[in-house]
């Protein structure tokens, strides 16, 4: 069957077909999409390797196997790594956890060494407040001996004044006096003599 193509007969009656140059237009969308780098993945997926399939999108899909991935990673490395990210952290975490303990235990041995420190003070305060009173009661006890030291020199001096109206018998200065009235016998020859000294 002949056909209406660019074609020539040679001598032997053969007919040769000739092909047209072929022209396409590209569609510049397309284009430009093919210059755009494209990336693969390290490992293909093998949970869909034909594709995305509507009908496995809300359907089980299958477990992957090993066999049908084209290449894969050693995960030991990573594991071995993960591993000494585990144990630094652990380790790091039973530093924090031992350094809590001792915090814990610092801060409980301030506290008690603190209310210890605060009952001290307080009983000093009670002390110094009980001191205080007896020395107020002690300056009260001078006072009185004071006052009672300005009556005894008015008594002597009164007594004094009243010798040369009594008889020699009655003095305080008369030796028989001394056994009834020793103590004002002797006051009244400790003013005698102070009052000689002065």
């Amino acid at each position: 069957m002949a056909r209406k193509r660019n074609s020539a007969v040679n001598a032997e009656g053969i007919v040769e077909v000739i092909r047209g140059p072929r022209v396409r237009e590209l569609d510049p969308d397309l284009a430009a999409l093919r210059k755009v780098p494209q990336f693969e993945p390290l490992i293909e997926s093998s949970l869909a390797p034909q594709g995305f399939n509507w009908g496995g999108l809300f359907s089980p899909t299958p477990g992957a196997k090993v066999n049908e991935l084209p290449f894969a990673l050693d995960p030991s490395p990573s594991i071995a790594l993960w591993e000494q990210c585990r144990a630094h952290i652990q380790r790091c975490a039973d530093a924090v956890a031992r350094d809590q303990q001792l915090l814990a235990k610092s801060m409980t041995n301030m506290d008690e060494y603190c209310a210890k420190l605060a009952n001290t003070v307080t009983n000093r305060c009670y002390e110094a407040k009980s001191q205080n009173e007896k020395l107020m009661s002690v300056t009260n006890i001078k006072k009185q001996a004071e006052k009672t030291g300005n009556m005894l020199s008015d008594v002597l001096i009164s007594l004094d004044k009243l010798s040369p109206l009594i008889p020699p018998s009655d003095r305080l200065s008369h030796p028989d006096n001394e056994d009834r009235y020793p103590a004002l016998t002797k006051w009244l020859a400790a003013r005698s003599k102070y009052e000689e000294g002065s």
